[in-house]
């Protein structure tokens, strides 16, 4: 008898349009933006912590090459700038051969729409690594990447890291 009244009471208060509320317009320019992509900023949000992971499990480098872009790319790390997949296969290279073990911890991720269906990430992270003579390395950056879409697959254009303040 109470599962009857609660139903009759929910259709009573989903009639009258209790419920009912006029959309935000945050939440409608979403919407709009949304239906122009393929990704949005859950979309994002996952490929940054995805790309976190495969630094951390240092994955084949192939892999890496797969979420940047061939042309125009621009990565700036403290120690190099990389322009291009062969740039990037040096560095990761050295990362490898000079780093035991890491761990990439976000602290703050936000992401936002950008032009031409890129996304904007303004992230933190705590980088921490043992290094091959076994010391340990800790730095709190601070990073601004502009990802793209390219057939539907977000792709790193620019990756931009300095010492967070």
């Amino acid at each position: 008898m109470k599962k009857i009244i609660f139903i009759l009471s929910l259709l009573i208060l989903i009639s009258s349009g209790s419920f009912a509320a006029t959309f935000p317009e945050e939440f409608s320019n979403d919407i709009k933006i949304q239906s122009s992509r393929t990704c949005n900023l859950n979309a994002g949000l996952s490929f940054v912590y995805n790309t976190y992971y495969m630094f951390d499990k240092h994955v084949p480098v192939d892999a890496f090459l797969s979420n940047l872009v061939q042309t125009d790319l621009n990565m700036q790390f403290p120690d190099a700038t990389l322009k291009n997949s062969e740039d990037f296969k040096k560095w990761y290279k050295g990362i490898g051969d000079s780093i035991k073990t890491q761990t990439h911890t976000v602290k703050s991720l936000k992401v936002k729409y950008g032009p031409h269906k890129s996304l904007l990430v303004h992230v933190i992270v705590h980088w921490q690594a043992e290094n091959m003579k076994g010391e340990y390395i800790s730095f709190l950056a601070e990073q601004n990447w502009t990802l793209v879409e390219e057939k539907g697959q977000l792709k790193i254009k620019d990756y931009l890291v300095k010492e967070a303040k």
